[in-house]
């Protein structure tokens, strides 16, 4: 079992119910940065609603189900930052489709609740002692196919099932774990006749059709997380220096690929990067008539320890980067450990900085796309530094 025997007991009786042995005291909140026109992009009822089933059924007021973002192991087993997000935010929806309680068990290779704490539902509450199904979402990449006491498949059969299937049947264990990180949410989930039903009927705005691409990952994030005041120290410390005399800023992310981390698997190359920072100068000067370095600043978050050396010694007068050498949430080299929680932290910090860029030049990678969907940005707000395309902006 997969939580501690000395907080949950298993309820016998036909409803499932969970009994807990402890009482916990109301929720720790503080306040965010509100989500500019978030009401209109995210409705402004289903947030309460859901707030409320889910109360209810952690306090056995209704009947147990619970649905299980789950990664507990590594390397390899969960991917990185960006594709964990996606595959955590579109379980957080399907669990809100079904009527289940949320949770979140991400312990490796650091606890989320660190860095995140719950805003508007208790994710942290522990996976209860009741009948359990466990899947793995996602591609096996030649790992074993019979990992013991998983239900195994390919996003291509993922893809498959969430267009068809009625997951209220499919869905038939009180508590039902997931290790995903497939962005079902974006697509797939908009095939599938009962969950869009269902959308409609608790009028989800970020799922319904016509919405703004990658806002469900903010309206999501507005729903589960408070920053910790670590991770909100160091975020307002670099908005200082970014915001010095009401600059405009231009977030830069640039991927160059995971062979620092012992993978040979390159997106960017190390001859193409430099494109980025010159798409950050047609943006100032095209989009937003900037001649005055002064005027803007950019934001720089990278995979790469060159790419911040050039930064540094091309426009060290615009660009704030973070002073840590970048590391990976899931790969590392054998002889090196897993990421440290300052690595952590400035995945974080990266990540909720880029959202808050006024513009983005970005690799085509899930850490930019999530970014982006955190900061709620519009089309017209980001592009794509190899082809820095500004002609619809």
């Amino acid at each position: 079992m997969m939580t501690n025997a000395s907080v949950f007991i298993v309820a016998n009786n036909t409803n499932n119910t969970v009994v807990s042995v402890t009482n916990e005291g109301p929720q720790t909140t503080r306040q965010t940065q509100k989500l500019d026109g978030s009401p209109d992009v995210c409705g402004k009822k289903w947030q309460s609603r859901y707030q409320a089933l889910h109360q209810d059924i952690i306090n056995n007021k209704r009947e147990a189900k619970f649905l299980v973002y789950f990664c507990d192991w590594t390397p390899g087993g969960c991917a990185g930052y960006g594709d964990r997000v996606r595959g955590m935010i579109s379980l957080f929806y399907l669990a809100i489709l079904t009527d289940r309680a949320f949770l979140i068990h991400w312990k490796k290779p650091k606890p989320l609740e660190r860095f995140l704490t719950p805003k508007n539902i208790n994710w942290t509450f522990p996976i209860p002692l009741l009948e359990t199904r466990k899947h793995f979402w996602k591609d096996i990449y030649g790992r074993k196919k019979d990992i013991d006491g998983w239900l195994t498949t390919n996003s291509s059969a993922l893809v498959s099932l969430m267009k068809k299937e009625n997951f209220n049947v499919y869905f038939d264990k009180p508590v039902e774990v997931v290790t995903t990180n497939i962005y079902f949410a974006d697509s797939a989930m908009q095939k599938n006749k009962y969950l869009m039903q269902r959308a409609q009927d608790l009028e989800i705005s970020p799922l319904l059709p016509g919405s703004q691409r990658h806002a469900k990952i903010g309206c999501a994030f507005d729903v589960l997380f408070n920053k910790s005041p670590g991770l909100q120290n160091a975020l307002q410390n670099t908005r200082k220096k970014l915001r010095e005399n009401s600059a405009f800023v231009i977030g830069i992310h640039i991927r160059l690929g995971d062979n620092q981390f012992g993978r040979n698997h390159t997106r960017v190359s190390e001859s193409d990067f430099p494109k980025y920072f010159f798409c950050a100068k047609r943006v100032e000067r095209k989009l937003f008539n900037l001649d005055d370095r002064k005027q803007a600043r950019w934001f720089l978050a990278t995979d790469s320890l060159l790419v911040k050396d050039y930064a540094r010694k091309h426009f060290a007068e615009k660009v704030i980067t973070e002073e840590n050498k970048p590391e990976h949430l899931d790969l590392f080299k054998k002889d090196k450990k897993p990421i440290s929680d300052e690595g952590m932290m400035s995945v974080l910090h990266d990540h909720f900085m880029l959202a808050e860029c006024d513009f983005l030049v970005l690799s085509r990678s899930s850490f930019s796309g999530t970014a982006v969907g955190v900061g709620i940005h519009n089309s017209k707000t980001y592009t794509f530094g190899e082809n820095c395309s500004l002609d619809s902006k």
